[in-house]
């Protein structure tokens, strides 16, 4: 065999190996996390720290720490979205109602939910036809949940609370902030639009 022979069968081998490790890492970053740990877990993450104080001093001290984090594993919360208009086809001057609802599918009740619509371009404020809020989002024991709710031109920063006044042209944005939405309720706001 020739030096030049087994130069090229290195090279061939380097690039065949090189083709296979991209591969894996192209499957790895395709694949995505699994969820396999189970509801409770508790996750201990530990940190160490050793620190000597030198040939110096002539003490020769040495020192250790150690700190601990820990994660407790929930349930992963599991939410539908949907959003609806009364109206799929109007003319303009025509007012249709938007209705937005979130249902928590979880087990456990989530905190602070904010959802955040846009009132299109060409269309305007008009009112809430109903409350701001379906009265199920809240849960059967006390306290009731509340609903906070804010507009603005941005939705961040620079909001302002309560709804916007009727007649206000869009893109405009309204926000509400559900205290929280227990296991198995929806929390669901309505508003309605005109269009110009």
């Amino acid at each position: 065999m020739y030096a030049h022979e087994d130069s090229t069968r290195r090279v061939r081998g380097g690039r065949r190996l090189a083709s296979g490790v991209l591969a894996a890492l192209m499957l790895l970053a395709s694949g995505g996390a699994q969820a396999s740990t189970a509801i409770g877990t508790i996750l201990t993450n530990i940190v160490s720290a050793t620190m000597w104080d030198g040939p110096l001093s002539g003490n020769n001290y040495e020192v250790s720490y150690n700190s601990t984090a820990y994660v407790t594993v929930i349930p992963p919360a599991r939410f539908e979205f949907l959003k609806s208009v009364n109206l799929t086809m109007a003319s303009s001057g025509a007012t249709v109602v938007f209705s937005i609802c979130v249902n928590n599918g979880a087990n456990t009740s989530v905190c602070n939910l904010t959802l955040t619509d846009r009132i299109p371009n060409y269309m305007a404020f008009v009112g809430t036809p109903t409350n701001w809020a379906y009265p199920n989002y809240n849960l059967s024991n006390p306290p009731p949940a509340t609903v906070t709710v804010s507009n603005g031109a941005n939705p961040v920063p620079g909001m302002t609370a309560g709804a916007p006044a009727a007649g206000q042209a869009g893109p405009w944005y309204l926000r509400w902030t559900f205290s929280y939405v227990g296991p198995g309720k929806s929390a669901c706001v309505t508003y309605a639009a005109s269009i110009l």
